[in-house]
């Protein structure tokens, strides 16, 4: 599939805010060929940035003049795959509950599930946990979903849908 790529960028303080943002741009849109991912970028001051992937062309608003090197630092970075953090991705929607490494490299856009701290890949056996909240990163031109281990020796996402900062309660 040939994909048009696309950066955009309105300054977004939070990853949920830019999320949120995402999934109105694509109400309309079939997910199935679609790829949309946040970026941190630092230009003119750190916030996040999207881009997308998407099978052709759509309008969509220009960033801001502000934002318009967010938008291009996305939108090259998606397209070499060299960073993204992606929100919709093809195969989303059958990634879900307790599957083997296997079956969840099969069934959509995540090309390696990487284990934090471990060297070594994952076995096909192994089985994650999705926890229904997949977010897998764009690292060295693959998509790679980050795992940490979790009970009963399975595998679940690094990141987590309600994240609590380390120290948040004191």
């Amino acid at each position: 599939m040939t994909s048009v790529h696309i950066g955009l960028d309105r300054g977004d303080a939070t990853v949920d805010a830019a999320e949120h943002w995402l999934h109105e741009l694509l109400a309309d849109i079939d997910p199935t060929d679609v790829m949309a991912c946040t970026h941190f970028v630092s230009t003119p001051t750190p916030h996040v940035a999207v881009s997308l992937a998407l099978p052709r062309a759509l309008t969509l608003p220009d960033p801001a003049a502000e934002f318009a090197e967010g938008a291009r630092i996305a939108r090259d970075a998606h397209a070499a795959g060299t960073a993204g953090r992606a929100v919709v991705f093809p195969g989303q929607d059958r990634m879900t509950g307790v599957m083997s490494v296997a079956d969840l490299l099969a069934a959509g856009a995540i090309d390696r599930i990487r284990v934090l701290g471990s060297a070594a890949p994952p076995a096909p056996s192994t089985e994650v946990d999705t926890l229904g909240y997949l977010r897998p990163q764009w690292m060295d031109g693959r998509l790679t979903l980050l795992t940490q281990p979790a009970n009963s020796g399975r595998l679940a996402p690094f990141e987590v849908a309600d994240q609590r900062g380390c120290c948040s309660d004191h």
